[in-house]
């Protein structure tokens, strides 16, 4: 097969709301994209692949393995030497900010010398490229969020849980009301964020390891698959109770959803011994309730992002706007 002219495209970074963890165990997690974007373009020179906006040991293992996915699933060699990758919006004065910046790079990848194939076929593409590139860990979520847009519910089929996560079966998307079906996952594409409600995801200036968290959780399941199971359906369970309040346009329920979901991932934390809770979130936590708002960590935890979530029209508590970096998302 020829393969198909590469195109000028755009894939946005993300941030997982509710449903860390619990998510690669089957239950449902809520994803949310952000204005930052990594940009592919075609090149009219022959000088190689370029990446802008970092400086890596190994540009090309991506782009290579994206060549090679596609070649393996769709019968064509994609021209990745003549792209040109920008990820500079996911740094911030240097530093990497947890906006799933590979997740995104290997969308925007994948979509550029494969436009022909449709939406859900780049998704499958992309998870399976990725799933490579991080070692077999991730849950695919990231990869869904910046592919589809928006906001989204997402569920991780059974043959597609890492070990030893596989084992467990929490209940996933409850009724979605419109579903994707791929591969590996069911998708509801179809929620909004309420009008009333405000969410800011606020850089705690700590960079954390999300696969070494996720390896840590995996261990402790093993050794104790009762308690962490229980926690995990935590977890899951004030997903549900999110992507409920979303569907219901019920901004206060969603705002006890995510506070809910902070002591859950606290719960979590103190259990395996995890610094997913920090004392930089546990200062911006109590910051938020002085303007009625609540926060949880987004993703692993252990620094990145801490949300910001409240009513429309409240006001950011000062010492954060002033101390931290403080990305809009909504409202």
């Amino acid at each position: 097969m020829t393969a198909p002219r590469a195109m000028s495209v755009s894939a946005p970074g993300k941030l997982f709301l509710l449903g860390e963890y619990a998510v690669l165990a089957g239950g449902p997690a809520l994803v949310t994209t952000v204005e930052r974007f990594v940009h592919v373009h075609p090149r009219d020179d022959d000088e190689g692949y370029e990446l802008c906006g970092i400086s890596i040991s190994d540009p090309l293992r991506l782009p290579l393995m994206v060549r090679l996915v596609l070649y393996d699933e769709e019968g064509f060699y994609a021209d990745v030497n003549r792209l040109s990758a920008d990820v500079s919006e996911f740094f911030e004065e240097g530093t990497k900010l947890g906006l799933g910046s590979s997740a995104a790079s290997t969308v925007a990848l994948v979509t550029s010398v494969a436009p022909h194939l449709s939406r859900r076929r780049r998704f499958e593409l992309a998870h399976q490229v990725h799933r490579r590139f991080q070692g077999g860990t991730g849950s695919g979520a990231d990869i869904a969020a910046s592919t589809f847009g928006g906001t989204l519910a997402y569920h991780l089929h059974p043959d597609a849980r890492p070990a030893p996560f596989r084992d467990l079966d929490l209940r996933g998307i409850t009724n979605p009301e419109d579903p994707i079906h791929t591969d590996v996952a069911t998708l509801d594409p179809s929620l909004e964020l309420p009008d009333e409600l405000r969410i800011d995801a606020v850089w705690t200036g700590e960079s954390a390891h999300s696969v070494s968290f996720v390896d840590a959780v995996a261990k402790a399941l093993s050794r104790d698959d009762r308690a962490i199971s229980a926690i995990l359906a935590n977890i899951a369970s004030r997903a549900r109770m999110g992507i409920h309040a979303l569907r219901q346009s019920d901004a206060e329920a969603f705002i006890e959803a995510i506070q809910k979901g902070d002591r859950a991932m606290e719960q979590l934390g103190a259990t395996t011994g995890l610094p997913i809770i920090t004392d930089t979130h546990r200062r911006i936590r109590a910051l938020a309730r002085t303007t009625h708002a609540v926060a949880k960590p987004s993703g692993a935890g252990g620094g990145d992002f801490t949300l910001l979530v409240g009513p429309a029209g409240a006001p950011i508590p000062r010492p954060i706007e002033d101390d931290y970096l403080v990305i809009p998302v909504h409202g």
